[in-house]
């Protein structure tokens, strides 16, 4: 998952479900309490570009935030932003943002992108503006700081990317996935529709959840009834906890669990508190580790409980699949600087997502706005809609 908002990206990796982790930080600080596995780094689009004293451009993680924002906002900013280098490049279209009730001032971001250019000395190229130059030189950097985001949570965890596709959110995200999804070798993209606040709508309909932890050093062999015994205080705290808000107990789900290790080790791993909760320590250590110590002692840290309570999710709709052509959501044609090895100017379409109906398909380059979000089309890239109005992007 990409959520890019204005001032950072958090990326994620589902493999069948959220993860969650114990293991988190807080701006340096550890965090022990259960929560997704998300990784963050200081790039959105209002990540302000600069050169450092040593000649390099840098993208992030300073923001200029909503106030002033970006320089095309028109509010006093005069910083080079990664959204002023989209505006700069015509893929962000200046009379289509919000929906056309916020225009963008295409003169302050070329004026920001042109300080830029000049402070790192760059010059016209293959035809381009130095300002041009410069907007892709930042969208670059930008991307190279989400690639890496996305490679720890991957990569460094050993799983391959060629595995997944990349979900795009947040307002900035369909902007900046394809490229990324390219670096990647990623199967493809999906951009959910209202992608600016599928967070928001993903913390409306997510369950009641209530985690509770008690630290006991026990021995792997403890027999289960024991540790049941004493998981009872924390299950009577977890089910008062959320009959308190309203949730009857019928509603209630208790998912108990261990956090094990091997003796000696330093890191615990958590595993469901089952009949078989020893094996599946060690079938999650050979897979998280590579290898398991069978006739190793194993030693309990913590028992854990989460108390879930779900709550009413809306349907979300679904319309049978059309045509396949997108001529009925065409807006008009716009110059643009598409391509990534070779970037070049080109007349590109802008399509209208909310005219968009399942079965429709869009060849690259093209850009489909939103009221929330914008969504850009590299030459290579071939978009369709499906029955959810998702749009489903492949090279």
């Amino acid at each position: 998952t990409f959520d890019m908002g204005g001032t950072s990206t958090d990326v994620s990796l589902a493999l069948g479900a959220p993860r969650v982790t114990t293991e988190a930080d807080i701006g340096g600080l550890p965090l022990r309490v259960p929560v997704v596995d998300l990784h963050t780094v200081g790039s959105g689009g209002g990540s302000i570009a600069s050169v450092d004293p040593g000649g390099a451009l840098r993208v992030g993680p300073r923001s200029a935030g909503s106030d002033p924002g970006p320089a095309c906002y028109g509010r006093g900013g005069t910083e080079a932003t990664v959204t002023d280098a989209n505006v700069v490049l015509g893929r962000l279209p200046t009379d289509h943002f919000l929906g056309g009730a916020m225009r963008l001032d295409t003169d302050a971001a070329h004026n920001a992108l042109g300080r830029l250019a000049r402070d790192a000395g760059l010059t016209r190229g293959d035809g381009l503006q130095p300002e041009q130059v410069a907007a892709l030189g930042v969208l670059r950097v930008a991307d190279a700081h989400m690639e890496r985001a996305l490679r720890v949570i991957s990569v460094e965890r050993g799983h391959d990317p060629r595995d997944f596709s990349l979900v795009a959110f947040g307002g900035a995200g369909g902007l900046h996935a394809t490229r990324l999804a390219a670096s990647l070798g990623l199967r493809g993209v999906l951009v959910p529709p209202q992608a600016s606040t599928l967070s928001a709508a993903g913390m409306l309909i997510a369950p009641v959840v209530k985690d509770y932890v008690r630290t006991f050093m026990l021995a792997g062999d403890t027999e289960i009834d024991e540790l049941e015994s004493l998981l009872e205080p924390l299950t009577a705290r977890a089910t008062a906890d959320l009959m308190a808000e309203g949730v009857s107990a019928d509603e209630i789900r208790l998912y108990p669990q261990l956090d094990m290790r091997y003796v000696g080790e330093s890191y615990e791993i958590p595993v469901r508190l089952g009949d078989d909760f020893r094996a599946a320590f060690h079938r999650e250590h050979e897979r998280l580790y590579g290898h398991a110590a069978l006739d190793a002692p194993t030693e309990i840290v913590n028992l854990r409980l989460r108390a879930e309570a779900a709550v009413e999710v809306p349907g979300v709709p679904m319309e049978g699949e059309g045509g396949t052509d997108p001529g009925e959501a065409l807006l008009d044609l716009r110059p643009m600087i598409v391509g990534r090895e070779k970037p070049r100017r080109a007349d590109v379409p802008v399509f209208e997502s909310a005219a968009l109906r399942a079965g429709h398909r869009i060849a690259g380059p093209a850009v489909i706005v939103g009221d929330d979000t914008t969504v850009y089309l590299d030459p290579e890239d071939r978009a369709r809609v499906d029955g959810h109005l998702n749009l489903w992007i492949e090279r």
